[in-house]
């Protein structure tokens, strides 16, 4: 049976314990209480899913699409949404947002390397995604379901990109999307820790909301988007279930092994709630 191994954006969750008991108790103790999620933030579908992948059996599919050998995580694609694919982190502490461990000097640069992950959204999306429609996203604690610490990577709504655009729009105004703003700052790398970057301390940490989306050429980089407890994949183009038999072609595009078929023109990036 097909798992859906995202999420979209709301309020859900599981009561702050079940978050630092996945931690192994790596929060301290100088560390605020946790928001308390309404519902689980903690399932275990991408940790199958990459099993899955390390230990193939007949019937079982396998959503990785780069090497299962990265050091620091994986790329699958998400059986929620045509062109989307999820980096997945291989480190069990670094649970989320609100890991304390992703503060670190030492922790992964992880946007950078889901950026290098928009390669396959760009092919799933037929080789037509400019760089200003290419979008990560990682959720506030209580906006996810799963863990470990995980980032969207997909194409961002084009109303969100019209608000991006400082000929049209003051971008330091920032970005309204769904009754939510989101500040709006240009970053030149993503080659650096954007977590630490925030300036929050740890116990802020699990309400944060990180988007990364593209800027056009001839200045490139790129804009960082933050908010707090929201979901920031709500910025990204809509992740309906597919059945089983479109997952496993795009599965198989999105590895190059055969020609993607174009995105119905529903989920391609389009207007929208935003303001």
């Amino acid at each position: 049976m097909t798992r859906a191994y995202g999420e979209r954006g709301r309020p859900i969750g599981r009561a702050a314990a079940a978050a630092l008991a996945l931690t192994g108790g790596i929060a301290t103790a100088q560390a605020a209480e946790p928001p308390v999620c309404l519902h689980g933030v903690t399932g275990t579908a991408l940790v199958r899913a990459i099993e899955t992948c390390m230990h193939p059996a007949p019937g079982r599919t396998c959503p990785a699409v780069s090497a299962l050998d990265r050091p620091d995580d994986v790329i699958l694609k998400d059986a929620q949404g045509w062109t989307q694919v999820l980096l997945v982190s291989k480190h069990p502490e670094d649970v989320g947002i609100e890991s304390p461990t992703i503060l670190k000097s030492t922790a992964p640069h992880y946007f950078a390397d889901a950026w290098a992950a928009t390669a396959y959204v760009d092919r799933l999306a037929g080789g037509r995604a400019a760089p200003e429609s290419l979008s990560l996203a990682i959720n506030a604690m209580c906006y996810r379901t799963q863990a470990p610490l995980h980032i969207h990577v997909d194409l961002v709504r084009r109303d969100v990109t019209a608000q991006l655009r400082p000929e049209r729009h003051p971008v330091e105004t920032g970005v309204t999307c769904r009754g939510r703003r989101y500040a709006v700052a240009a970053i030149a790398t993503l080659d650096a820790n954007l977590f630490a970057a925030l300036g929050k301390p740890p116990d802020q940490m699990a309400r944060a909301t990180i988007v990364i989306v593209g800027r056009p050429e001839p200045g490139g980089g790129f804009y960082e988007l933050t908010s707090s407890d929201t979901g920031g994949e709500d910025l990204q183009v809509d992740h309906p279930r597919l059945d089983a038999p479109t997952f496993q072609a795009l599965i198989s595009a999105a590895r190059g092994v055969a020609p993607a078929a174009a995105p119905p023109p529903s989920l391609m990036p389009h207007d929208g709630d935003c303001e």
